[in-house]
């Protein structure tokens, strides 16, 4: 018995044997430490901006003894911007691609400010109120700039005169805006108001308003305030500008007939 179990176990160790040296070997699976680039061959990434010339830089603070009072940002073919004191008469309303003076041209309008070619040279010119590089705080007398329009204040109606009714809702688009600038001769921008004896604007002749038309107003109208900002003088029609320019809501609140409305404005892209 003790012989045939020596002779299995020999033929056992032998079959091993024989399996070790003649199977075909298949590569064993082992982990193995990630073998890290040389650090020559690894690509440095931080000067990347200048490998196809310096990055643009951005423009500059303009030294023009000029305030930004509004902005009518759009498409270049209608966007404007209107200036103080480059006129010591009265404001001035400039077009893209014309000159403030000569060797300074409007070339870009934005929501918060304009940028400038002076003599070859970019600049830009914050929205008076506004600061770099968002607008936080609104032009005088104005709205805030891009914000929704904020609930009438505690009072509003006693400061301006009485109780005031809901009027119609009314929905604008950007293009409509668009085409009665493009209809409208810029430097007209102030024509055909005048400042009310009891404070706001008083709208004299529609058509020689651009927005006259799309916002229904009527001869005779005198507007009192815009998204809660009071309007007392016909200047302040910058101010109407920049918010039906770039808000999506627009509250406002007109004397007609002796009553006052608050009109309601959702403008869309």
């Amino acid at each position: 018995m003790l012989d045939i179990v020596l002779v299995v176990a020999l033929a056992w160790a032998c079959a091993g044997l024989f399996w070790q040296l003649f199977a075909p070997h298949s590569p064993q699976v082992r982990l193995m430490p990630a073998v890290e680039a040389p650090r020559s061959a690894q690509m440095q990434w931080a000067g990347a901006r200048t490998w196809f010339g310096s990055g643009t830089q951005d423009a500059g603070e303009s030294a023009l003894s000029a305030q930004l009072i509004a902005v009518i940002a759009g498409g270049d073919s209608y966007s404007a911007a209107i200036f103080t004191g480059l006129d010591a008469s009265s404001p001035t309303a400039v077009r893209v691609g014309q000159d403030l003076r000569p060797g300074v041209r409007l070339a870009r309008v934005e929501r918060d400010h304009v940028e400038l070619d002076e003599h070859g040279q970019t600049s830009k010119l914050m929205l008076q109120g506004a600061s770099a590089p968002a607008a936080a705080t609104p032009p005088a007398g104005g709205p805030a700039v891009g914000a929704a329009p904020p609930p009438p204040p505690a009072g509003q109606a006693g400061a301006i005169g009485g109780a005031i009714s809901e009027g119609p809702s009314s929905t604008l688009t950007r293009g409509q805006l668009a085409a009665a600038m493009q209809s409208a001769n810029i430097s007209d921008w102030a024509k055909g108001i005048t400042s009310a004896a009891g404070g706001g604007i008083q709208i004299d002749n529609p058509s020689q308003q651009p927005f006259a038309g799309p916002l229904g107003l009527q001869s005779g109208d005198v507007l009192k305030s815009i998204n809660g900002a009071n309007l007392t003088q016909n200047t302040d029609i910058s101010s109407v500008y920049t918010a039906f320019s770039q808000q999506s809501q627009v509250q406002l609140v007109l004397l007609r007939h002796g009553s006052l409305l608050r009109m309601h404005y959702q403008i869309q892209p």
